[in-house]
């Protein structure tokens, strides 16, 4: 999709196990998906107070939006949040302390 080539082009994760990270920008990304999306929902329903042609289509438009900035938040955790980010007990770098600590990390993440 548009999505995956952009944040490829900029330097985005990907589906490879690259190790590159960027939390902050993650969490940026999702609060601004999160804003819009509430905007979206503020205008539609300001518009379905008067049920004309370009409310509705206005609507529309909005909800299409509110959709599109959804899907994106499924998209950048379920990218992001892969289960090669989250290393095994056995890994140098894994925040576990036991085997059960890591199975429950990785249910959470799905």
């Amino acid at each position: 999709s548009t999505l995956h080539l952009v944040l490829r082009l900029r330097g985005g994760h990907c589906q490879v196990p690259c190790g590159i990270f960027d939390d902050p920008k993650l969490v940026s990304d999702i609060m601004e998906a999160i804003a819009t999306i509430k905007k979206a929902m503020v205008q539609i329903n300001e518009l379905s107070a008067t049920m004309n042609a370009l409310n509705f289509n206005q609507m529309t438009r909005w909800v299409n939006t509110k959709d599109e900035h959804a899907s994106k938040i499924i998209s950048l955790m379920g990218e992001y949040c892969l289960c090669q980010r989250v290393k095994p007990v056995g890994d140098p770098k894994t925040p576990f302390k036991s085997e059960a600590d890591y199975i429950a990390a990785l249910q959470s993440h799905h």
